[in-house]
């Protein structure tokens, strides 16, 4: 898929994206079913030939399992394919060492993955999130809307405080979508959530319209002079929330 990717757009920097299948085979010859997170970094953009592409491409596994109670059941109505009597259903999910992969890109930044209840789990590996410090974080949800007052939200203000990442959650609209379609609660299309080192938290929705299938983000970065614990004084990149606009499909809707 990367390489379709880049063959339409050469300059793309890196690709993350969620999966539930691992990119590398097993000793058997297989690609193990789980929770992953791929990311493919380019580095040399520009170049259309993939014969001289440079291309590192990584997987890795979620650290937790995910676990549904019966209330989550039913506020994502899933009560027609989980038992709603049972106490709590947990991801069939195999659990191994917790990795961590931090992907330098440009001269200055880097950026590293979350996989949802990685984020909130207090374990070695914030720990070392906290010692290196890498300018952007991503985490890949399987969640209701982003909001300020939800779990997400906190966990990404802990990390963008200290040490002072910037942090973007999102998760699936089709999982807001099934909420949505409950009425239980008003509806939301907040599918992401930006906070930075600055403070700035900016609510991403995914648009109206019918014909938009995303949403495209404009991300800067700035120079910031930090002070060490030493007492020396040094500069590193910042990344800062643009601006965002709807990607909108040129494919007409299904006929009813």
């Amino acid at each position: 898929m990367s390489k379709a990717i880049w063959k339409v757009e050469p300059d793309l920097e890196f690709i993350i994206a969620g999966s539930s299948t691992n990119c590398e085979k097993n000793a058997a010859g297989n690609r193990e079913k789980a929770n992953y997170v791929l990311t493919a970094l380019n580095y040399d953009s520009g170049i259309k030939d993939d014969n001289k592409r440079r291309v590192h491409v990584a997987s890795r596994r979620k650290h937790h399992r995910w676990r549904l109670d019966r209330s989550q059941v039913r506020e994502y109505a899933l009560a027609s394919s989980l038992n709603p009597a049972v106490k709590a259903w947990w991801e069939d999910h195999r659990i191994e060492t917790p990795e961590l992969y931090f992907h330098q890109f440009r001269e200055s930044s880097t950026f590293v993955t979350m996989i949802c209840e990685d984020l909130a789990r207090n374990d070695p590996c914030h720990e070392i999130l906290r010692s290196i410090g890498p300018n952007l974080l991503f985490a890949l949800l399987m969640d209701g809307p982003q909001l300020e007052e939800r779990w997400s939200a906190r966990y990404a203000s802990s990390l963008a405080d200290d040490p002072g990442s910037a942090v973007l959650t999102f998760t699936s609209y089709g999982l807001i979508d099934r909420m949505n379609k409950t009425e239980r609660y008003p509806e939301n299309r907040a599918i992401a959530l930006w906070k930075d080192d600055s403070g700035d938290i900016q609510k991403i929705l995914m648009p109206k319209e019918k014909m938009s299938c995303g949403v495209l983000l404009s991300l800067n970065s700035v120079l910031v002079e930090d002070q060490t614990i030493d007492g020396r004084k040094v500069k590193n990149r910042s990344w800062r929330f643009a601006s965002q606009q709807p990607i909108v499909t040129d494919l007409k809707p299904a006929e009813a």
